[in-house]
């Protein structure tokens, strides 16, 4: 019974609307996204230009977080696995850009990122230019102090959806498993083409 509810869950004739109320949101016509500058975790420059060519799902967080950074990046790896569909999971890229500039250097996502999945880009920088494109986005997040001098972040969950174009197209609303994101992700790429 649970497989059939999986199954029905999303049908081509899905509407705008429908999908909202399933916590896919999709622009038409995309919002225009700034010029930045920022690097990969491998230490190379990253801008617009490299997000240019595939869809984008990225999603802002940081390498000291206890919970949903682990989750979300262990979900979008098991997510792009279910993708059946290997034009839309061989055209997607997954990227984490820091809101913890100061602790998350190229070298510490290097470290963390791949470890979800080799082909997961982690992407820090200044945090100007971090807040900056977090804004263009709308991702909120803010450092919360802690008692022992220490401090974490707090950070939407939500994943933006970036088109080939480097537009923001849309976001998908947290909380996500596995099957069902790979469904909504499936699913909003298909009424994007149609």
């Amino acid at each position: 019974l649970l497989f059939a509810h999986f199954d029905n869950l999303f049908t081509t004739e899905d509407s705008v609307d429908q999908l909202k109320q399933k916590g896919v949101y999709l622009f038409e016509p995309p919002r225009k996204v700034k010029e930045f500058e920022l690097l990969q975790h491998s230490g190379k420059p990253f801008t617009k230009a490299d997000v240019k060519g595939k869809w984008s799902l990225v999603f802002f967080g940081f390498t000291y977080c206890p919970d949903v950074c682990p989750m979300t990046l262990s979900m979008l790896n098991n997510a792009l696995a279910k993708i059946e569909d290997p034009a839309i999971r061989n055209s997607t890229q997954v990227l984490m850009i820091t809101v913890d500039p100061a602790r998350d250097t190229p070298e510490k996502l290097a470290e963390y990122v791949p470890y979800f999945n080799k082909k997961f880009i982690g992407v820090t920088g200044e945090f100007l230019t971090i807040l900056s494109l977090a804004g263009n986005l709308n991702a909120a997040f803010t450092k919360v102090p802690l008692d022992d001098g220490e401090y974490t972040m707090e950070h939407s969950a939500n994943i933006f959806l970036l088109n080939p174009k480097g537009d923001f197209q849309g976001f998908f609303k947290a909380p996500f498993d596995a099957q069902t994101f790979a469904q909504k992700y499936t699913r909003a790429r298909q009424s994007l083409a149609d």
